[in-house]
């Protein structure tokens, strides 16, 4: 993280307030929200070509990235509303193909520079009077077969 966009404002209590952008994945259908009570747009830039993502105030925080000494995934853990359309996919039966958590990190300083610190796959989802815990896996590396 020598070049991270975090370092250069997580410096003080005054600057150190990350906005941060939940970009869910199910299918081809993206789902953004940030953390932040404005919505927050980024820019991607991949060689020439450039797209602007919408990420959507709403209702979300997250726990702590908990790491496993085991080998076993990093896990993360997200609340959000019970009618939220990420926790919609998970009442009743889950969902057939798998539900992706990117998580992008920014401050109010400067929207152009950003660092995505997490990506994992929802795994379950406990729904307790109006919220509904996600809890998302990064996927165990460790864990696979590898081809001899």
């Amino acid at each position: 993280m020598a070049n991270s966009n975090i370092l250069a404002y997580e410096n003080s209590t005054q600057d150190g307030q990350p906005i941060e952008c939940f970009k869910f994945t199910h299918k081809a259908t993206s789902y953004l929200y940030t953390s932040d009570r404005f919505d927050v747009q980024l820019l991607f830039k991949a060689g020439s070509a450039t797209r602007t993502e919408s990420y959507a105030a709403d209702f979300i925080q997250r726990g702590g990235i908990k790491a496993s000494s085991q080998g076993d995934s990093a896990s993360l853990s997200v609340k959000v509303t019970k009618d939220h359309s990420v926790a919609k996919l998970f009442q009743g039966a889950p969902p057939d193909r798998p539900v992706m958590l990117e998580l992008y990190r920014l401050h109010d300083q400067d929207h152009t520079a950003f660092d995505k610190i997490f990506v994992g796959e929802i795994i379950q989802a406990n729904f307790e009077d109006s919220t509904c815990e996600l809890t998302v896996k990064t996927e165990n590396w460790l864990g696979k077969q590898l081809p001899n």
